[in-house]
């Protein structure tokens, strides 16, 4: 074999390996983005100035564009169902995610923040009243569900 078609095929396996590592990055990145609907399941605590509530929580985050989600939350809460839609924004694969959601009369407003790690979403959420014009946090509480 010449020196002249060594180093063309040299060449050839070059590009051919920095077009497979490209792909390969590519798919990483593609990893990241979700195009299905993602459902949680898991727990809430929601503590009131008295009194503290927990039960069984879960949630459907339908993909709305880069990191963007339309997120709906179902819960029971003294034996009655209860449905809150809102948005969010963040990654569901592993890292922050906050949002903000309306119970089904549009009267309540709740926001969320937290982080997404191996599957599992830790936030803290808390109620906005208005008060003269001013949304103002009040009572408390916590989620934590895992990728169903």
């Amino acid at each position: 074999m010449s020196v002249k078609r060594l180093s063309t095929l040299c060449l050839f396996f070059a590009v051919v390996a920095t077009f497979a590592n490209i792909a390969i990055a590519n798919n990483e990145i593609a990893k990241d983005t979700i195009s299905k609907d993602v459902v949680m399941q898991g727990s809430y605590k929601w503590v009131r100035k008295k009194k503290e509530t927990s039960g069984t929580i879960t949630a459907t985050f339908t993909p709305a564009g880069d990191n963007k989600w339309t997120v709906v939350f179902k819960f029971d809460w003294n034996k009655t169902p209860h449905i809150y839609t809102g948005t969010a924004t963040g990654t569901l694969t592993d890292g922050k995610i906050e949002g903000k959601v309306l119970n089904d009369k549009k009267k309540r407003t709740f926001t969320f923040t937290g982080t997404v790690k191996d599957g599992t979403l830790k936030a803290s959420h808390k109620e906005i009243k208005k008060r003269r014009g001013k949304e103002i946090p009040t009572d408390t509480g916590t989620i934590e569900m895992k990728i169903s």
